[in-house]
């Protein structure tokens, strides 16, 4: 059985145009219960079979039965809850109720149960909590089917009101239209569960005005017409709700809008399934919107080719986070269209994206892409701003992005590769650039380039006037290497590059045909002596540490790394001259760090270096607590030391 979910709270209030006149009005008794068919159950004497086409039928304070094999038709109205401040019920088992009009909650409580039942809607309205401070309630189970006809029904799932439509294992059709949660104030909800099918011929509204929540699990909703869309979050003043799981499919439409005018949440799970005829998906359309959706083993996609364009934040913010998911956009997709626009998406554990042409990030607003271990795959442009005063970020962690034409880096772009895993592949091996930051982040322990993740392009790599900047990824990193790499060739590449890494770090790049062997080219950079902080050596209690003052970036060699005498890793302790210990833990251990603060001697924090990160011979301990896009220091340094971990403990010597 389906569960009945009441509502009751205080309402704008609506109410129909124009009432007809009736031949008369039928009553239930206040409080009876009792069946349908009873004769001379109804007020003034009434028997079922007087309840004419002219005639409406009113419960306002009662419950009444249609039961196996019973069958009531009327061309005239059925209201339950009629009056405010009643509550009424009509429980239907394998019967079959026919009206023109069904209205369940006008100013009161109404609610009908239809389990294995029939219910036909011939004529105008259908409406659930219609009037300020109502309930209506329609819930259909065990197979239960409902027809909505009619020219315009248009229904209300909350119009003024609380407004519940539940199918369980049941089935629904002929809806001119969903309006869950029409009017400002009002609540809507509509769930499908186990097996259920809901089907559409209009446009679908989760949130009108109001508040709409829709619920499917293991359920179908699909459009029987291919010229309608579905919209959550409508009005400026309206909030949509969105959930599918279990499978769930929603189908048929022609375009979906996430946060319209007003503010939406999708989530999808577990095999849910959305997709549109025209491959427009909005998610945060206008100004002033916020349209969230979050993909954890699902997908999105078109069914039909699609030839237009989605978007993530084209007016107002959208945010787009997937997990292990699937988004297949058939042409476009602009992340931060407009000016006021502000699109993101994160690429999480196996997720991909797969365009049919160009990806734009911050065409005219702000647009950022994350990737982690996931991937993006475009067959033209990947654009990085494209108009004056846009701005945009593409961050790969770890994962790939496969561009067939060009990556196309403007004024305010941003590309940082960090992670050894992360790939960076090309077929129209060019970078258009005016002013850009291309990072590279030094990962902790992934061999020479992979330090600095791949950027593999197999031709010619241009970069016009923009520059890179290379950081150490969480701030600090021990390795067996002073040089790093940004690999951009494999065989034929060569690099073109206008201006010098900016940095106090390293010394200036050049390029290397003939990495350790290879014929990869990349540009390498070798840590710069002018900000060498001192030597240090494991041999000797006396040079373990070294003090400096106020200092953001430096390093030093570390002499005797022995991973036989170190077989317990090494610990790293930072006494900090300025910023906070909590902020540098968390970015180490973003790094992949073991780290925490200490109160040995004046040291604030350490990081634990594995005896697997230990290769023998000469290390390095490097730092640098700068922003890498702005230079800006986060801590400072005033003291390092570097000693061996004796057992769980730890050995600290001055």
């Amino acid at each position: 059985m389906g569960k009945l979910k009441l509502f009751t709270v205080v309402l704008s209030f609506h109410i129909c145009a124009a009432l007809p006149s009736f031949a008369a009005t039928l009553t239930w008794p206040s409080g009876d219960t009792g069946h349908w068919l009873t004769p001379l159950a109804w007020l003034d004497g009434a028997t079922p079979t007087t309840i004419g086409t002219a005639d409406q039928a009113r419960v306002d304070t009662g419950t009444i039965y249609l039961t196996t094999g019973n069958t009531f038709t009327s061309t005239s109205w059925l209201y339950l809850g009629y009056t405010a401040s009643t509550n009424s019920v009509l429980r239907m088992s394998s019967a079959n109720l026919t009206f023109d009009r069904l209205h369940f909650g006008e100013s009161g409580v109404g609610d009908l149960i239809a389990n294995s039942s029939y219910i036909n809607l011939t004529g105008g309205v259908f409406s659930l909590g219609i009037n300020n401070g109502s309930s209506g309630n329609l819930a259909l189970t065990d197979s239960a089917c409902a027809y909505i006809g009619g020219l315009n029904p248009h229904p209300n799932i909350g119009g003024s009101g609380n407004g519940f439509l539940s199918l369980e294992n049941s089935t629904m059709t002929g809806f001119k239209g969903h309006y869950i949660g029409k009017n400002t104030g009002s609540e809507g909800h509509l769930d499908l569960t186990n097996g259920s099918t809901l089907s559409t011929d209009s446009t679908v509204y989760v949130g009108d005005s109001g508040v709409g929540h829709l619920t499917i699990a293991s359920s179908n909703m699909q459009s029987s017409s291919t010229a309608v869309d579905f919209i959550v979050g409508n009005a400026s003043d309206s909030h949509g709700y969105m959930t599918l799981s279990s499978n769930a499919r929603v189908s048929g439409y022609r375009q979906y809008h996430i946060a319209y005018s007003g503010n939406a949440t999708l989530n999808m799970t577990s095999g849910a399934n959305m997709s549109s005829i025209r491959n427009i998906t909005n998610i945060g359309y206008s100004a002033n919107t916020l349209g969230v959706l979050n993909m954890t083993d699902s997908y999105l996609w078109d069914e039909d080719g699609g030839f237009n364009d989605s978007n993530i934040g084209l007016s107002g913010n959208g945010q787009v986070t997937m997990d292990n998911s699937v988004w297949n956009v058939a042409r476009w997709l602009f992340l931060g269209k407009e000016s006021a626009g502000e699109g993101t998406l994160t690429l999480n554990n196996g997720s991909t994206v797969n365009l049919g042409n160009n990806c734009f990030l911050g065409y005219n607003g702000a647009g950022n892409l994350t990737v982690n271990e996931s991937t993006l795959n475009t067959p033209s442009y990947l654009h990085l701003t494209d108009v004056a005063g846009s701005s945009a970020n593409l961050i790969l962690n770890s994962g790939n992005i496969n561009i067939g034409g060009q990556l196309r880096i403007d004024n305010g772009g941003r590309v940082r590769l960090g992670g050894g895993s992360a790939n960076l592949n090309m077929d129209n091996k060019v970078i258009v650039s005016t002013s850009h930051v291309w990072e590279h982040m030094i990962d902790k322990n992934l061999g020479p380039w992979g330090h600095m993740g791949a950027a593999e392009f197999t031709g010619t790599v241009y970069q016009g006037t923009g520059y890179v900047k290379m950081g150490v990824r969480g701030g600090a990193v021990f390795t067996s290497s002073n040089t790093f790499y940004m690999q951009v060739g494999t065989g034929t590449g060569t690099l073109s590059y206008e201006t010098p890494l900016p940095s106090t770090m390293y010394d200036a790049p050049a390029v290397d045909t003939d990495i350790e062997g290879t014929t990869k080219d990349a540009i390498s950079t070798v840590l710069s002596s002018a900000n060498q902080i001192g030597s240090l050596d494991l041999s000797a209690l006396g040079t373990m540490s070294t003090t400096v003052s106020s200092v953001a970036a430096g390093w030093a060699p570390v002499a005797n790394v022995d991973s036989s005498l170190q077989r317990n890793g090494l610990n790293v302790l930072l006494q900090l001259a300025s910023g906070s210990a909590t902020n540098v833990i968390n970015k180490l251990t973003e790094a992949g760090y073991e780290a925490e603060t200490t109160t040995f001697s004046t040291y604030d924090l350490l990081f634990k270096v594995s005896a697997s990160d230990l290769v023998n011979g000469t290390g390095y301990v490097i730092f640098d607590f700068r922003d890498i896009a702005t230079g800006v220091n986060y801590a400072t340094v005033d003291k390092v030391m570097v000693c061996p971990r004796v057992g769980g403990s730890f050995f600290y010597t001055d």
